[in-house]
C-alpha cells in the first residue's frame, strides 16, 4: 500500500473514488479528474477500468508542493482550459480528495452539474444566488463545493485573476462569498461510504476495517504512515535531469550544463528481510510500473497499449546484476542479509527527464547505503558509468553520460567530455555549479500525452561518425553555449543566459529539422516565446524549460507568465 493515493484504496470491493464516481454517473453529471504528476499516472489506470474518457483526465503538472498552492494550481489549470466561458446558469460540483500517505500527493475530482468540475477544500459548501454561507461538518464527503449564478462564477474568474487573493481554499471562499449571495446545501446521499477518501483517516484506521480486503493481503504500512520511518529500510531517491545548456553533445564528446528538479524523482526502498537468516532478494512489482493484475482482459490491453512491454523489473534486474559484479571485482564485500525492493516514481513518462537513469541511480544509491559503501569506495564519476552500463551494455538501451552523471552528483553540474578524457579513463570533467547562482523563475512545461517521443529516423550521430562538418560544427557550438552558459551565472548576465537558451534551441532544430523536433514541441516554444520567454528542450523532447527574458517590470513578468501557462494548459 506504500504510495497508494487515499482515494484508490480498496473499500468494499473497490477504490473509494469508485464509489462517489458512480454517484455522480448516477446523476448525470458530467465528470473530471484532476490529477497532479505525482498521481496522474494512477487516475489514467483509473480512468481505463472505470470508463471515464481519457482526455477527461487532467494533469496540472504540479509536484511535490504546498497542497495549497497545489489547490490553486488546480483550479486555475481547470477553470481556464475546459470550463471558460460558462452559461450563467452553470452549476459546478467541486470537490477534492486527499491522499494516504503523503498529503501533497493529492488528485481531484471536478464535477459540474452542467458542464464541467474543479476542485476544493475540507467542508461541504455551496453557493447559490441567496441565502447565507454554512459549512457542514460531520461524516460528509470530501470537501464539496458547489458553485451556481453568474455572480459566483464571475467571483472565481476575479479571484484567480488577482494574484493577491491568496492560495487557500478559505479565501476562495471568503472572496467569493464577498461578491455573490450564498447558502448551505444538504449531505448527498451515501456520504458514509465516501469517508475512507477524508483527509483525517489514518492508515492505521482504514487498515483496521479493510486490510483483509486488499489483495495480496500484504498490508505492512510502516511507522505510522510512512515506511520510510521503519527500522530496517533504507530509501534513496534519484531526480529528472533537465539540460540547461549544450545538450544533446554529451554524446558527441561535447560539454552540457545539466539541472535536477527536486519535485520529480524516482525512490527506490530496501526492505530488510524479517528473518536475519533469510538472504533472499526480491523484487516487489509497482502496479503502475510492472502491472501483474488487471480490472479485465479490456484493462491488459489498454495498460500495455499505453505502458508497452517493458517496465521497470528488467531495469532493475539489470542493476543487481551490475552492481554485484562490480563489488566482487572490486573487492567489495556486501552484508548477507536479504531485502525486499520496493520503489515508485513520479517522473513524466516520455518527455525526456530521465526517468528510467533515475530508477536505476536511486536503486544504486540505495544499495550503497544499505550495504554501507561510500563514495570513497565508488566515486560519483565511476557510479554514473556503471549505472550507464546497465542499459547500454546489458539492456541494448540506447544512452548517454549526461543523464547518469548529474544523477550520481545532484544539484547542477557543468559536464566537459572531451575525447581525450572518455578515451583515456572513461570519463569527463565534472564541475558542480551553485544552484543559487540558477536565473530565477526557471519553470518547466511538458506534454500531457505525448504522440512523438523521438521515434522519427534522425542520421545525425552516423553524420558524426562520419565526420560530417555541419555535425561537427554544430556539436562544437552546443559545447561553447554550455561555456559561456557558466561564465554567464558567474557574472550574474541573466540576459545573456536567456539568449544562449534560444540559442540552443534554434541551433538543434536547425540541425535535427523540424519532422524530428516534431509539432507539439514546436508549439511549446512557440508559446513560451510570444509571451516573452526562451525556452529549449530539457531532454530529448515532449519538455521545454525556460525563463523570463527579462524585458519590463516584475507585474509584467507575472501576468505574461500566467497568461503563457494558460494556453500551455489549453492545448495540452
Amino acid at each position: 500500500l506504500w504510495g497508494v493515493p487515499q482515494p484508490f484504496l480498496p473499500t468494499a470491493g473497490k477504490p473509494a473514488l469508485t464509489w462517489l464516481y458512480g454517484e455522480l454517473v448516477r446523476r448525470r453529471t458530467s465528470v473530471y479528474l484532476v490529477a497532479d504528476a505525482n498521481s496522474y499516472r494512477r487516475c489514467e489506470r483509473w480512468a481505463m477500468e472505470t470508463g471515464l474518457p481519457l482526455d477527461r483526465v487532467l494533469n496540472t503538472g504540479a509536484a511535490v508542493g504546498r497542497k495549497d498552492v497545489n489547490f490553486l494550481e488546480a483550479l486555475d489549470f481547470i477553470w481556464h482550459a475546459k470550463l471558460k466561458p460558462l452559461a450563467p446558469n452553470t452549476r459546478l460540483f467541486l470537490t477534492d480528495a486527499t491522499l494516504i500517505p503523503d498529503p501533497t500527493h493529492w488528485p481531484s475530482l471536478l464535477a459540474p452539474t452542467a458542464t464541467s468540475t474543479v476542485h476544493a477544500p475540507a467542508s461541504l459548501c455551496e453557493l447559490t444566488a441567496s441565502g447565507d454561507l454554512a459549512k457542514l461538518g460531520g461524516d460528509v464527503p470530501p470537501m464539496v463545493m458547489t458553485l451556481a449564478g453568474a455572480d459566483a462564477l464571475a467571483a472565481v474568474d476575479a479571484y484567480l485573476d488577482d494574484p493577491r487573493t491568496g492560495t487557500r481554499y478559505t479565501d476562495l471562499v471568503d472572496f467569493v462569498a464577498s461578491r455573490a449571495s450564498v447558502r448551505a446545501v444538504g449531505v448527498p446521499k451515501g456520504a458514509g461510504s465516501w469517508r475512507w477518501m477524508k483527509g483525517e483517516v489514518t492508515a492505521g484506521e482504514y487498515l483496521e476495517v479493510w486490510s483483509k480486503f486488499v489483495p495480496g493481503g500484504d498490508v505492512r504500512v510502516g511507522a505510522g504512515t510512512d515506511l520510510r520511518m521503519d527500522a530496517g529500510v533504507v530509501s534513496a531517491k534519484a531526480y529528472a535531469r533537465v539540460g540547461l545548456l549544450g545538450n544533446p553533445s554529451d554524446g558527441f564528446f561535447g560539454k552540457t550544463l545539466a539541472l535536477l528538479l527536486e519535485n520529480f524523482f524516482a525512490e527506490t526502498l530496501l526492505v530488510t528481510n524479517p528473518d536475519p537468516y533469510d538472504t533472499s532478494v526480491s523484487i516487489v512489482p509497482n502496479q503502475m510500473c510492472d502491472p501483474l493484475r488487471f480490472a479485465s482482459l479490456r484493462m491488459a490491453s489498454l495498460a500495455c497499449a499505453t505502458d508497452g512491454y517493458y517496465g521497470v523489473t528488467r531495469l532493475f534486474l539489470a542493476t543487481l546484476r551490475v552492481f554485484w559484479e562490480h563489488c566482487e571485482a572490486e573487492g567489495i564485500k556486501l552484508l548477507r542479509t536479504g531485502f525486499r525492493v520496493v520503489y515508485t516514481t513520479n517522473i513524466p513518462r516520455q518527455v525526456g527527464l530521465a526517468g528510467s537513469s533515475a530508477l536505476i541511480t536511486s536503486l544504486w544509491k540505495a544499495l550503497m547505503q544499505f550495504h554501507g559503501v561510500d563514495s570513497t569506495r565508488i566515486p560519483p564519476a565511476i557510479a554514473a558509468n556503471l549505472v550507464l552500463s546497465v542499459e547500454r551494455d546489458h539492456l541494448g538501451i540506447a544512452a548517454g553520460y549526461q543523464d547518469r552523471v548529474v544523477q550520481a552528483y545532484g544539484g547542477c553540474v557543468f559536464m566537459d567530455f572531451a575525447r581525450p578524457l572518455m578515451e583515456t579513463r572513461g570519463y569527463g570533467d565534472y564541475r558542480s555549479i551553485d544552484i543559487s547562482l540558477l536565473p530565477p523563475g526557471l519553470w518547466m512545461a511538458y506534454v500531457a500525452q505525448p504522440k512523438e517521443s523521438g521515434k522519427v529516423h534522425n542520421d545525425v550521430k552516423a553524420r558524426f561518425a562520419a565526420g560530417d562538418e555541419k555535425v561537427t560544427s554544430a556539436m562544437s557550438t552546443f559545447a561553447s553555449l554550455a561555456e559561456d552558459g557558466c561564465a554567464a551565472l558567474l557574472t550574474k548576465t541573466l540576459s545573456v543566459f536567456a539568449k544562449l537558451m534560444d540559442a540552443n534551441f534554434d541551433l538543434r532544430r536547425e540541425l535535427y529539422g523540424d519532422a524530428v523536433i516534431g509539432a507539439q514541441n514546436l508549439r511549446l516554444v512557440a508559446i513560451a516565446r510570444e509571451h516573452g520567454h526562451c525556452a529549449k528542450f530539457s531532454g530529448s523532447g515532449g519538455c521545454v524549460i525556460g525563463m523570463w527574458r527579462g524585458e519590463g517590470g516584475e507585474d509584467m513578468r507575472e501576468a505574461r507568465t500566467r497568461e503563457m501557462r494558460r494556453v500551455m494548459q489549453r492545448e495540452g
